[in-house]
């Protein structure tokens, strides 16, 4: 299981990003999200989703009044999908910290949406220097 908090300062909003390797994390899965006050049916379905093996799908989960979320992604097939799985993912949480500051802005959802994909970036250990070298 990887995991990591994302923070927003300007929204005072914190995310917690975990992607599962395999079913056995569905036990600390569910842990870490009781310890920061998600949980009801959505957390007894991911635990079911990934007790039954489901792969390449995610949950966005949230409690406004916390100002706290979590993205849970599936173990996925490859990272093309890991990586699709995840934006699909940031999107909710830029539409909810958004929307929870009643903020309607688009620039500032692609800022929002910026940064954090690339704290998923620092998240996944991603290299894109075979594109981005230049000679």
């Amino acid at each position: 299981m990887i995991k990591k908090k994302i923070s927003i300062p300007l929204y005072k909003w914190d995310c917690l990003v975990i992607i599962a390797q395999s079913k056995d994390d569905a036990g600390a899965i569910s842990k870490e999200l009781r310890r920061i006050h998600l949980d009801g049916e959505s957390l007894r379905e991911m635990e079911d989703e990934l007790l039954n093996g489901g792969i390449d799908g995610g949950l966005f989960m949230y409690n406004q009044g916390r100002r706290s979320s979590a993205i849970i992604i599936n173990p996925c097939s490859t990272d093309r999908t890991l990586f699709g799985v995840l934006s699909h993912e940031a999107r909710h949480l830029t539409d909810e910290v958004l929307e929870h500051a009643g903020v309607k802005d688009m620039e500032a959802s692609a800022y929002l949406t910026e940064h954090i994909m690339m704290e998923m970036y620092d998240i996944l250990g991603m290299s894109f220097s075979a594109i981005t070298q230049r000679e």
